[in-house]
């Protein structure tokens, strides 16, 4: 195949393009892993010819393909030659990765391979420790990496003889996985093992077989009783009973490993075993998937474009998508070969795929590496136990399992991630000593070895039966079934070209209605293309239209917002790619959103319909600036009138499809998630767990046994325990973390839904249809079209409220058959993803769910006719930082409220929240207000005075100690960061509306001085003044009027100072007695405290109580904000000044003057930001 890809390469880009270079890399590498070391290292060299040539000699691929040679020649017994081609990558890729990167502690791990494997152990402990120190540093003490690595330095310890530090290294292994990885792990198994062949070696044969028994303890439930591993261990075990005499334990302990072995090899046909088997280990193929999302308002032609796109017929009463269409079929990204409605099954292509792999490790020879031990030995070795002879045994070097990095990475998700893979096989060696059989046969010579005795051959056929009779999905099942299979596959796909370059889309069509934007999430992906739709005939500040000629509240403008900042602020990183689209080069930043229009037929000439797309397009892109980099400008226009069916018309059709499908290619072509290499038995899991749910739907008689084991165990929704089970039963687990990096890749192309969950036990939806489809069933668009007159009511009332209950949820639960633990697992999603949010009341037999998205917008309106108000006080962001709230954003912030304000209470309206904290008298509002979300305070009004003073001052005080706005910041920002990770580290802030021009202000000044457009005008209005900050330093301020009174301030001040005005008292030369005796007389609280004693200044110093002592006592105690924000003065910022800043506000709300009540509502601190 890479020749085929390197022909056609060689004619298209020259002998001299980088692309030819990576195919000669993937040649060697193909060639390394048939054990055709001199072709692999022939490849590699010709790959860094052209490298050196076309990319400079210090790039990190060069670095990587001396990384790979080295690989090789430590194959070969090279070892010279190894090391030389390790330095020479260190050399590059110290500089380009800098020497606290994954893979610089790779290579020093394979150096110490190298070194351990010549003997040259100084050597080897040095790599290990370099590696050792890079990972503590880049991934911490407690990661698994880690603990591999002191895994390896364990082994070469042991091959020194150095056995208690050996013992030491197994234990800090150890005590990392135990931390890292729980204490069921089969890692942690594998380490007994290691350390209990050191103490096999110390001759600790007791404290050797407790390990063991460790090591079974965990494997057997891990791997089930018939897993090569379990194998190894009964094997090591016998070893240790040999060498203590207890020769029946001995014999019994052989005889189970050999039982295992024995079913393992039962094969029809072992060489296509042995080809599946590398395949599925090593075999890597470059992504071949990638999701392409339809998106946009609702009513603009998306199914349309769709079912264009995809060669289906237009339907005119066609119903709206419901929160997601998902087409079945797949079309071939490279060619789309949509003229002869061509598209592809996963089924077929996985099947393609994993031919294709297991043909290209079939071996060309009669020498072909078996990966097995020679089982046959077992017997005669069983026999002469059976004797009571014991066998020369060299227990000096045991056979330990060391870890060898192989760093890969998918997808943005697996970056940072550099997988540990163990270079020890699934059937290892099968003796504590690997020259044991050879010696035993060098005795035997004369024996017949090529037929068991007859005790082995009695094993051979209980093994048969117990097989045959053993339904359990274990990996001797799926290896029975290897070469039928690939009969099968083979017969089946005989007429069909094999998998090659070819690259394959699968259509998401997202329902538009903004009910759905929450319900979106679990199915965003930040590594898909996106197609955003728009109506060329609707004017971009024009409300949307919906199907029935009503408009919603949102403008076209904010729908694309709502879109753009959905689809743009899920990734994190600022990632660009050079794409040639139509003959020219541009840049794009990820992820990227090719504009399409829809309603061409609506426009009579091409000149006017380009004209209208460039006018919506330049008026979304001039105000969203930000999001410029990602949008491509395709100026496709599609004509969706179902009625025409003119050739004119088809014929534009598929002029405007293949137009889309040329930019698609163009970036499927240049995404980085489209070039990584992907792990064979992730297609072949992908075969396990998604198939099996195809089979259950069709009845199928003639399904095979292994098909049988995999359905029985898969369900349409599992835990992530589950899914790692059934992948260790089959044999194709490596650890956990790849695991991970598989499901998050399956979620990316759209094959599951994977939500990680951070108590560690993750939901994986197998069956995204059918997820979809219980979804359709809850977040409902319209009326449910069902008999059952609970659930009309129910739904009635959950538009009417906002509020779902239990029993709706279960009632359609019920109706859908679905089994309670599905359910419950549903349940868990759904609140996980914030699509719903448990409400708490006294009442528990009537449980509640917050779905305020679900609120009919003209329902409820709230009458706040009787409530006192505080003025609005708003959240949000600046315009160049994040210039929209989105709903699905909003709607999560509403639920972390509810959360944290969580009672029957609660009252909710299209597009805000009353909450109410328990033991308050005062409520809170949240609403949503464009591009900002506006929070305001009230309390019911009372006739009686003395009540609402009391009242008043109760509110007050709750307030100032709670800080709701505050948290509902904090709450604000952290969900930002959490699900718009771009918008990492944009400042979330507190603003005012101007009472004069209504825009909103923001009221935190930050870290930045305070400019003036008119240095002489405003120095004219102020004087400048030097006063002495807490840290004795001078800082420079302006002041008008400094020697007018203080007085007006004394009731305005008293409250932004609260807790803090002994401070002040003592800057205002009070003494203790003085500050005493004011709070015994005033023992209500802080406020009325801080105002009598400043109504107490003011009366003994008159006149001398000026506006600039005050402001000195303010600073001089840290309170400069308050100073400020009641503009008692500005810190200076003359040019010519060398006076810093030294304070900052900080999350802080300056109080409204004209208005009492707020004022009352927020209070100010000041933070020194000095160190």
């Amino acid at each position: 195949m890479f020749e085929k890809s390197l022909k056609i390469s060689l004619i298209a880009l020259g002998d001299n393009h980088p692309s030819i270079a990576t195919t000669y890399n993937g040649m060697g590498n193909v060639y390394h892993h048939q054990g055709k070391y001199d072709e692999a290292i022939d490849m590699y060299k010709k790959s860094l010819e052209i490298y050196l040539s076309s990319i400079g000699d210090n790039h990190p691929n060069i670095g990587n393909t001396y990384n790979n040679m080295g690989n090789v020649y430590d194959h070969q017994g090279k070892y010279d030659s190894a090391i030389a081609m390790y330095e020479k990558s260190l050399e590059i890729n110290l500089p380009a990765l800098g020497d606290n990167h994954p893979s610089i502690a790779n290579t020093y791990n394979n150096m110490g391979q190298v070194y351990d494997s010549q003997g040259k152990y100084d050597g080897a402990i040095a790599m290990y420790q370099k590696s050792l120190k890079i990972k503590l540093s880049v991934l911490g003490d407690n990661h698994s990496s880690v603990a591999n690595t002191y895994n390896n330095m364990g082994s070469m310890y042991s091959h020194q003889g150095k056995y208690d530090d050996a013992v030491t290294m197994y234990e800090k292994s150890l005590k990392i996985q135990f931390s890292a990885l729980g204490d069921d792990h089969p890692n942690i198994a594998d380490t007994y093992n290691n350390l209990a062949s050191v103490y096999l070696c110390q001759g600790k044969y007791d404290d050797a077989v407790a390990t063991y028994k460790k090591s079974l303890k965990i494997q057997l439930p891990a791997l089930g009783d018939n897993h090569p591993n379990i194998a190894d261990t009964y094997n090591n075990m016998g070893s240790v009973y040999d060498h203590q005499g207890k020769y029946d334990e001995a014999i019994t302990m052989y005889e189970k490993s050999l039982k295992i072995y024995l079913s393992v090899l039962v094969l029809e046909d072992k060489q296509y075993f042995n080809a599946f088997y590398k395949a599925s280990q090593d075999g890597t193929f470059a992504n071949a998937f990638i999701r392409i999302i339809l998106a946009g308002p609702l009513n603009v032609g998306k199914t349309s474009i769709r079912r264009i796109f995809t060669k289906m017929s237009l339907h005119p009463d066609s119903p709206p998508t419901e929160i997601c269409e998902v087409v079945g079929k797949m079309f071939d990204i490279t060619t789309y070969e949509l003229l002869e409605c061509k598209t592809y099954d996963l089924r077929n292509i996985l099947n393609r795929t994993i031919l294709t792999a297991i043909e290209t490790f079939l071996p060309n020879t009669d020498q072909q590496v078996d990966p097995f031990i020679d089982w046959r030995s077992i017997g005669s070795q069983i026999d002469v136990l059976h004797n009571n002879q014991s066998i020369g045994m060299d227990y000096s070097t045991p056979n330990h399992k060391k870890a060898e990095n192989k760093p890969f990475s998918v997808s943005e998700h697996f970056q940072e991630f550099h997988h540990q893979q163990s270079n020890i096989k699934p059937v290892s060696s099968l003796l504590t000593n690997e020259n044991l059989i050879q010696q035993y046969l060098a005795q035997n010579a004369d024996s017949e070895i090529s037929s068991l005795n007859s005790k082995a051959t009695r094993m051979i056929e209980q093994s048969y039966d117990e097989s045959d009779a053993n339904s359990n999905a274990n990996i001797s099942k799926l290896q029975s079934s290897i070469s039928q299979i690939y009969q099968q596959l083979r017969s089946q796909l005989q007429d069909q070209p094999p998998i090659t370059n070819q690259r394959f889309g699968k259509l998401f069509d997202f329902g538009g209605q903004p009910i759905y934007y929450i319900t979106h999430r679990p199915l965003m992906s930040n590594n898909s293309i996106h197609v955003l739709v728009f109506n060329i005939m609707q004017d971009i500040d024009k409300s949307v239209i919906t199907r029935d000629g009503n408009s919603i509240k949102m403008t076209y403008f904010e729908v694309m917002q709502e879109w753009l900042a959905s689809i743009i602020g899920g990734k994190s990183s600022e990632e660009k790619i050079t794409v040639t689209i139509n003959g020219t080069k541009s840049k794009y930043s990820l992820p990227i959103v090719i504009l399409v229009a829809s309603h061409g037929d609506c426009v009579d000439t091409e000149e006017q319909r380009i004209s209208k797309y460039n006018e919506f397009a330049e008026s979304l892109i001039s105000r969203l600036p930000m999001y410029g980099s990602h949008i491509c400008l395709s100026k496709i226009i599609f004509n969706c009138n179902e009625n025409d069916q003119t050739d004119a018309t088809e014929e534009h059709r598929r002029q405007s499809c293949n137009k889309l499908h040329s930019i698609i290619n163009g970036f499927a072509k240049s995404l980085p998630f489209m070039k990584q290499g992907i792990p064979l038995r992730w297609y072949i899991i992908v075969a396990i767990l998604h198939l099996a749910i195809n089979d259950k739907a069709v009845a199928n008689t003639n399904i095979t046994e292994i098909e049988e084991i995999r359905n029985a165990s898969i369900k349409k929704i599992m835990k992530f325990a589950d899914v790692r089970k059934i992948i260790i039963n089959f044999g194709l687990y490596e650890n956990d973390e790849e695991l991970v990096c598989m499901l998050l890749y399956l979620h990316d192309i759209g094959e599951i839904i994977y939500c990680q969950i951070a108590s560690g036990d993750g939901i994986i939806v197998v069956d995204v249809d059918w997820f979809l489809n219980v979804m359709r069933k809850i977040i409902r668009l319209s009326n449910p079209k069902t008999q059952n007159a609970d659930i009309i009511a129910q739904y009635r009332k959950l538009k009417l409220t906002g509020k779902m209950s239990k029993s709706y949820i279960d009632c359609i639960m019920e109706n859908m058959k679905l089994a309670e633990d599905d359910t419950a697992i549903i349940t868990q999603l759904l609140i996980h993803y914030d699509i719903i949010c448990r409400i708490y009341s006294d009442e528990q037999a009537n449980i509640e769910y917050f779905v305020p998205y679900l609120l009919h917008p003209e329902v409820r309106h709230l009458d706040l006719t009787e409530y006192n108000m505080s003025d609005k006080l708003y959240v949000g962001y600046d315009d160049d930082q994040i210039s929209y709230i989105p709903d699905g954003i909003f709607y999560c912030l509403l639920i972390s409220c509810l959360k944290e304000w969580n009672n029957s209470k609660v009252e909710i309206y299209h597009h805000y929240v009353k909450y109410y904290e328990q033991g308050d008298y005062h409520y809170i509002i949240v609403k949503k207000e464009k591009s900002h979300i506006s929070i305001q305070y009230c309390y019911i009004t009372s006739d009686d005075s003395d009540f609402l003073k009391e009242f008043y001052n109760t509110i007050e005080e709750s307030i100032y100690n709670k800080r709701p706005h505050e948290r509902i910041k904090r709450k604000l920002s952290n969900i930002v960061e959490d699900r718009l990770p771009k918008f990492t580290g944009a400042r979330c802030q507190f603003y005012v509306e101007c009472v004069e021009c209504n825009k909103l202000t923001p009221i935190e000044k930050g870290n930045n001085p305070i400019e003036t457009a008119n240095d002489d005008v405003y120095y004219n209005r102020k004087q400048k003044k030097a006063i002495v900050g807490p840290n004795g330093k001078k800082i420079e301020i302006l002041i008008s009027e400094p020697e007018s009174p203080a007085e007006p301030y004394i009731n305005e001040l008293h409250i932004a100072i609260g807790v803090q005005w002994e401070r002040l008292a003592t800057a205002l030369a009070y003494n203790n007695k003085d500050i005493n005796e004011i709070i015994a007389n005033n023992p209500r609280n802080v406020y009325s405290q801080c105002h009598a004693m400043l109504y107490k200044y003011y009366q003994s110093n008159g006149s001398s109580f000026t506006k600039l002592v005050l402001a000195e006592a303010l600073v001089k105690v840290g309170l400069l904000a308050v100073a400020e924000s009641y503009d008692l003065l500005e810190i200076s910022t003359s040019k010519n000044s060398n006076t810093e800043n030294p304070y900052s506000l900080q999350g802080k709300f300056i109080p409204s003057k004209k208005n009492n009540f707020v004022t009352t509502f927020y209070h100010i601190d000041i933070y020194n930001n000095m160190s």
